[in-house]
């Protein structure tokens, strides 16, 4: 899960939540303390934003005591002034925005995906910091706004011959 990502909780123990990402249906497990649970008035406030993915160079979301470090393709819904809404928290971005489009996949590609050529390996993992072979084509395809699923044998129904 990268922040700002919405998930619905399925089940709760002692240290960790069972979830389902709202955005591809996706199955997993999060620790527990690390995640906000928002109401419905909450989550609609969040989603009330522009759609935006952070760049390449990642960035951060900033209030007056702490930061939160963003890696690329972390999908955020930015307001007037680069201000993410996570009540009770308003949450200032800084860093890198994602300007690719669908009509610039062929001809960007290539390049964006050997930027992650030295990135290292980590099952599960969908960012600079670790990635694994599905996560990189699902992160790759969501900088030109094409959704993937999550597990490479989705991802390979995707394609045609």
């Amino acid at each position: 899960v990268l922040f700002g990502e919405l998930f619905e909780i399925l089940d709760e123990q002692a240290d960790w939540t069972s979830i389902r990402l709202l955005e591809t249906d996706y199955l997993g497990w999060i620790q527990n303390g690390q995640f906000q649970e928002l109401n419905d008035l909450d989550r609609q406030h969040y989603l009330s934003g522009k759609p935006t993915i952070v760049g390449r160079a990642g960035g951060a979301l900033f209030t007056d005591t702490t930061q939160f470090q963003l890696c690329h393709g972390t999908k955020l819904y930015l307001n007037t002034g680069n201000t993410v809404n996570l009540s009770p928290l308003t949450l200032t971005y800084q860093g890198s925005m994602n300007t690719f489009t669908r009509e610039q996949f062929e001809t960007e590609v290539v390049r964006l995906a050997l930027s992650y050529q030295d990135v290292p390996y980590l099952w599960g993992g969908r960012s600079q910091w670790g990635i694994d072979c599905s996560g990189f084509s699902q992160l790759i395809y969501r900088c030109f706004d094409l959704s993937l699923p999550r597990d490479a044998y989705q991802q390979a129904e995707m394609g045609q011959i």
